[in-house]
């Protein structure tokens, strides 16, 4: 998911049609944040896994957990349009006309557990009405250890064409409160 539309609404409603599905989410977290509290504990009420990740960073077995949930049939969620912190590992992408730089983590988690990559959104339509959109499914696949870094790169550009797509479709719904864009591109 990114930071566009309501994503808060997408996952209720995820869990409430598809009450049996195992839905991890690994979500930021923010210092003296009370709203962001209440959500994760809406969230873990619903039977919503989450993982919080700190402006410091996760553990390695925090991805381990995702990768296995993933080879069971469960999903993964998370950010795909921002890094938590500096010390992230990040890919350069082409957006908008212009260099950023997105998270690696999602691309390598669907390497590493032979599993589909989804751009998923939800967008605000009305009073009460809301448009669910996912991609394609993205497969991130490398035959050899050294054509790893190419293929997380093509996958981090396919994320960030389908974002920068539904963004100029809905920019109002892009929350994204950051510095994000780098130098413009040729």
């Amino acid at each position: 998911m990114s930071h566009v539309g309501n994503w808060e609404v997408a996952v209720h409603l995820l869990k409430k049609l598809l009450p049996e599905m195992d839905l991890l989410l690994y979500m930021g977290v923010k210092h003296k944040e009370q709203i962001e509290g209440i959500q994760k504990n809406e969230l873990d009420r619903a039977g919503i896994r989450i993982v919080a990740v700190g402006p410091e960073g996760g553990s390695p077995f925090d991805l381990v957990e995702g990768i296995n949930l993933l080879k069971t049939g469960g999903f993964v969620s998370m950010t795909g349009d921002i890094l938590w912190h500096k010390d992230q590992r990040k890919v350069q992408v082409r957006f908008l006309e212009h260099e950023v730089s997105v998270p690696q983590v999602p691309h390598l988690l669907s390497l590493l557990s032979g599993k589909p990559l989804f751009v998923f959104f939800s967008f605000r339509t009305g009073k009460g009405e809301y448009l669910f959109k996912a991609s394609k499914p993205i497969y991130v696949q490398a035959e050899t250890r050294s054509e790893r870094n190419w293929a997380i790169r093509e996958s981090a550009q396919k994320y960030a064409d389908i974002l920068g797509e539904n963004i100029r479709e809905y920019p109002a719904q892009w929350y994204h409160f950051e510095p994000f864009l780098g130098r413009k591109m040729p």
